[in-house]
């Protein structure tokens, strides 16, 4: 006897869970709406977005992006994106220095136009989660196979010192770097 099996609809979620996970979400949400000059209007951000901005939440709701001194599309930042994402229709994926003062963060942004908002201006919803880490260690694992082809192609230690002092500097200040070897014997 075949077992029959119900399809279920599943329920509309419930609005109070949704509010949750974008209050409580560790990176940053929101949606914003693309004005006529490139600007944008922050309609409603969650807290992780006020806080890696430096912001209290209620001073980023419903303000422009160069109200409040951030880079945004008005400054040539994401514009492409944004206008990528308006005409396709689809979310747009990129990763992107911060550009915070004073920081060195990358992250990794997701841009999905929603459509009209009330105001007939495009909306879209924006996801931006940070990547330094990864970005680090990607650059630590460049510079590690860079000093690995140095070390095999380098015909003299004179030679190979000033390569290896030059990739370092790109991780890190490396003005006081030296790079000596130990002689046992003489200590």
């Amino acid at each position: 006897m075949a077992s029959e099996r119900t399809e279920h609809a599943p329920s509309a979620p419930d609005s109070a869970v949704l509010r949750s996970f974008f209050e409580g979400a560790p990176f940053q949400m929101g949606i914003t709406e693309l004005l006529e000059d490139e600007d944008l209007l922050m309609v409603s951000v969650n807290p992780a977005t006020a806080t890696a901005n430096g912001f209290r939440l209620e001073d980023l709701q419903g303000k422009r992006v160069s109200e409040l001194g951030l880079t945004g599309p008005r400054k040539g930042v994401w514009v492409e994106q944004y206008l990528a994402a308006l005409e396709t229709h689809k979310p747009v994926n990129f990763e992107q220095h911060s550009q915070v003062p004073g920081t060195d963060l990358w992250w990794q942004v997701t841009l999905t136009y929603l459509g009209p908002g009330p105001s007939g201006r495009p909306r879209f919803s924006y996801v931006v989660q940070d990547i330094t880490q990864r970005k680090r260690d990607e650059r630590t694992q460049r510079a590690l196979y860079r000093i690995s082809e140095a070390a095999q192609s380098a015909e003299t230690l004179a030679s190979l010192f000033p390569k290896i002092h030059e990739i370092v500097d790109e991780l890190l200040p490396a003005k006081n770097f030296f790079v000596a070897l130990y002689d046992r014997g003489k200590d």
